[in-house]
């Protein structure tokens, strides 16, 4: 069972669409205009998966709405 308070939590594109109320397409745009912190690639293919750390969005949306 995943903890949701977990700040080491790992999010997929969707989880931070949902979170940030954005389409998933603006979520992948964001990541590569380099606008939304924490994305990484699980794997070294330019089509891998990304992921975020919960820890860095969670950080980046409480600074942005400071």
């Amino acid at each position: 069972m995943t903890n949701s308070q977990n700040p080491d939590e790992v999010l997929t594109v969707e989880e931070v669409a949902e979170l940030l109320k954005l389409h998933p397409n603006t979520v992948y745009r964001r990541v590569e205009d380099n606008t939304i912190p924490g994305a990484f690639r699980i794997g070294t293919e330019e089509m891998a998966p990304i992921r975020f750390s919960k820890r860095v969005i969670m950080e980046w949306i409480k600074k942005e709405a400071s």
